[in-house]
């Protein structure tokens, strides 16, 4: 018996910490000039800082500010692109 409400709370806990962690937004910032929306190695945690952090989801804040292009470049989107703002 304690052992199954053990195993119930411990499932609760991880499931409550899955879904939150979903919600949570995070800040995308462009970085590398012309590339693929969903290539990670485009997106920043910071304006200019080093790619690689992911791609952006429905619950995140992208960024395109000064750093993120040289004159000419271009985000291609292929396929499904998400954001908040």
């Amino acid at each position: 018996m304690l052992m199954n409400i053990t195993k119930n709370l411990l499932l609760t806990v991880l499931f409550s910490l899955f879904a939150l962690s979903n919600v949570v937004a995070a800040d995308f910032y462009w970085v590398g000039n012309s590339g693929n929306w969903n290539n990670a190695s485009n997106w920043s945690n910071t304006s200019g800082g080093n790619g690689g952090i992911g791609i952006p989801t429905q619950n995140d804040d992208v960024f395109f500010d000064k750093k993120s292009f040289k004159k000419g470049n271009s985000v291609t989107v292929q396929g499904l692109a998400a954001c908040k703002n």
